[in-house]
C-alpha cells in the first residue's frame, strides 16, 4: 500500500482538486444550487484522475528513472509493472465514473478529455519541451471546468464567459505550464537566465488572481509569492536537481493558493478557507510523500 501511495503522490492529487472547487464556485457565483455532494464527487474524480496520471508518469519513465530516479516506486521494486497499469486503469476508470455522478454527461466529457490530455502528456508531448508544458497546463484548465459542470449552470452565458475563456481557468493554465517548464532544468536543460526568466513568470502568474480579484486575494497571495520568488532565487548556477526540484514542489504545493485568492476576491468565504484546509492537508502529505 506504501507503495502504491508513493507511487501516485497524493499530496498533489489534494491540489488538483481545490481547482474543481474553485471552478464550481465562481460559476454559481455563490448561489445555493444544491451541488455539494456533486461537487464532492467531482473533487474526488479530479483525485483519482491526478492519481492515475502520476502512475502513467512512473510506467512511462520507468527505463529512465532507473538510472535518474532509482527511488520511485517502480524502479526501487516496490510497486511492479502490472501493479502500476491495475492502478492506472483503476483510477482513470473511477475518475470517469465519478465525473458521470457529478456533471452526467457534460462531466464525463470534460473527464475523458482530462485522460487524453494527461496521457498525452505523459507518453508523448513531455519529449517536446514547451508544447509538453503548455498540455500540462491544459489538464489544469479542464479541471477548472470540471468544476464548472456540477453547478448545472456550466451551459448557461455566465458560465462560458464568467470563467473559462476569461480567468481563472486561463491563470492556472499559465501557471502550469510555466511550471512544467522550470521543471525541465532539473535535467539541466537550458541556462539559468532563462530559468529566472520563467521564474519571474511563475511568480507574476501567481499574483494574476489578486491583480483581477482585488486586495483581499493580493494579502492571501503575497506571502506565497514571497517564498516561491525566494526559492527561485536561491537556484545556483549550476542548477542543481535539487534546488530546481524544490521551486516545482513549492510551485505545485502553492497551487491552492491562487484558488484561494481567487474566492476571497469573489467573496465565496466558505469556499477560499475550505481551499486553505485543504492546502494545509496537501503539505502535511507532502511530508511523507513525494510531490514531483
Amino acid at each position: 500500500m506504501g507503495g502504491v501511495l508513493r507511487l501516485i503522490r497524493p499530496a498533489g492529487g489534494l491540489t488538483a482538486t481545490t481547482n474543481v472547487v474553485a471552478g464550481a464556485l465562481l460559476v454559481s457565483g455563490g448561489s445555493d444550487q444544491g451541488f455539494f455532494l456533486p461537487l464532492l464527487l467531482a473533487c474526488l474524480s479530479s483525485f483519482c484522475l491526478y492519481s492515475g496520471g502520476m502512475a502513467l508518469n512512473d510506467l512511462a519513465d520507468r527505463k529512465r528513472d532507473r538510472k535518474s530516479r532509482p527511488q520511485r516506486p517502480i524502479p526501487s521494486g516496490a510497486v511492479s509493472v502490472p501493479l502500476a497499469t491495475a492502478v492506472v486503469c483503476s483510477l482513470f476508470l473511477t475518475g470517469v465514473s465519478l465525473a458521470y455522478f457529478a456533471g452526467g454527461g457534460p462531466g464525463t466529457a470534460v473527464a475523458v478529455l482530462i485522460v487524453i490530455l494527461i496521457a498525452l502528456y505523459d507518453l508523448l508531448t513531455k519529449r517536446f519541451g514547451l508544447v509538453g508544458a503548455v498540455n500540462m497546463g491544459c489538464c489544469r484548465f479542464a479541471n477548472v471546468l470540471l468544476g464548472a459542470q456540477v453547478t448545472g449552470l456550466a451551459g448557461s452565458d455566465d458560465a462560458l464567459f464568467g470563467i473559462v475563456p476569461c480567468s481563472h481557468g486561463f491563470v492556472l493554465l499559465f501557471y502550469v505550464t510555466c511550471i512544467t517548464a522550470i521543471s525541465l532544468f532539473e535535467d539541466r536543460r537550458g541556462s539559468r537566465p532563462a530559468f529566472l526568466l520563467l521564474s519571474v513568470l511563475l511568480v507574476a502568474t501567481a499574483l494574476l488572481p489578486g491583480v483581477l480579484s482585488g486586495p483581499l486575494a493580493l494579502v492571501v497571495l503575497l506571502p506565497f509569492v514571497f517564498t516561491l520568488g525566494r526559492a527561485a532565487l536561491g537556484v545556483g548556477d549550476d542548477l542543481s536537481r535539487g534546488q530546481v526540484e524544490g521551486v516545482v514542489r513549492s510551485a505545485v504545493l502553492g497551487m491552492p493558493f491562487l484558488d484561494a485568492g481567487a474566492l476571497f476576491g469573489a467573496h465565496q468565504w466558505e469556499g477560499a478557507f475550505f481551499v486553505l484546509i485543504v492546502l494545509f492537508l496537501a503539505r502535511l502529505v507532502a511530508r511523507r510523500f513525494a510531490v514531483t
